[in-house]
């Protein structure tokens, strides 16, 4: 049997030779579909598992974190206890509605978490409104996110510079306006309180809204100023008139003094 010796160098012309030189598929048209489609398995955390009213507990403690505001250097150190942190208006007289800077981080990582710990942080915080433009705004960002429902505590550091020419004490007409509200601190300077009675008190500030709070539970009254006996003793005869005003309508409320 005659056996052909073939050399090196043209074996290896004739393999580059017969080397295709089809290119690749140019489109999805040429690979072959699957043969079926896999499902897509969305694994559970542990904290999903959690019942909510644990996960709501779980937001709150990481909210409160070190005691302080998160993403906001407006926390200042709470007056009255029970105060957890606060969130300061006076300076914001606009801004984003839905996403304003004073919302803790993790809030937006998801719609569910957005869901479950926006009512959470409304529930917690203390709002601080010092400014008719704060007032607005405030109550923009509450109304798109449909909070005025979780909001507990209010906080007005100058309730008395309320403007005489006003009818409507917007201060109070947004406190009534939050169904859920349970505290409220309000500020009097002592010069306000001079050579006046309860009932001018109650007619210059409209403190009649105030009673359309159904939830209230405490109102805390924050004296300033140079000390004058008599406005120290008004201020406890307000006090006593709106604890008697909301006795009436069936309401037992806690009224505090600093």
């Amino acid at each position: 049997m005659p056996v052909t010796v073939i050399p090196s160098k043209q074996a290896r012309r004739g393999a580059t030779a017969n080397r295709s030189t089809r290119p690749p598929p140019l489109s999805l048209k040429e690979y072959p579909a699957l043969p079926r489609t896999v499902p897509r398995i969305r694994v559970l955390s542990k904290l999903e598992l959690l019942p909510q009213e644990i996960r709501e507990l779980c937001w709150e403690w990481a909210m409160l974190g070190d005691g302080t505001c998160p993403r906001r250097s407006c926390h200042y150190p709470d007056e009255v206890e029970g105060f957890k942190y606060a969130v300061a208006f006076r300076g914001m007289r606009e801004g984003p509605a839905k996403a304003p800077n004073f919302l803790p981080a993790y809030i937006f990582v998801n719609k569910q978490i957005r869901a479950e710990m926006l009512p959470v942080f409304l529930r917690n915080a203390t709002f601080m409104i010092s400014s008719i433009g704060g007032n607005n705004y405030f109550q923009k960002f509450i109304d798109n996110v449909n909070g005025r429902a979780h909001v507990r505590k209010l906080r007005f550091d100058y309730f008395d510079c309320f403007p005489l020419n006003i009818p409507v004490n917007r201060d109070l007409q947004l406190s009534a306006s939050c169904s859920g509200l349970t505290q409220i601190q309000m500020t009097m300077h002592n010069c306000h309180l001079e050579d006046m009675s309860v009932e001018d008190l109650v007619d210059r500030y409209r403190l009649v809204h105030l009673l359309e709070c159904r939830s209230m539970k405490k109102i805390v009254w924050r004296r300033i100023g140079g000390y004058i006996p008599e406005a120290e003793s008004l201020l406890h005869a307000l006090g006593q008139w709106l604890e008697q005003q909301f006795a009436v309508r069936g309401k037992k409320i806690e009224t505090s003094y600093i």
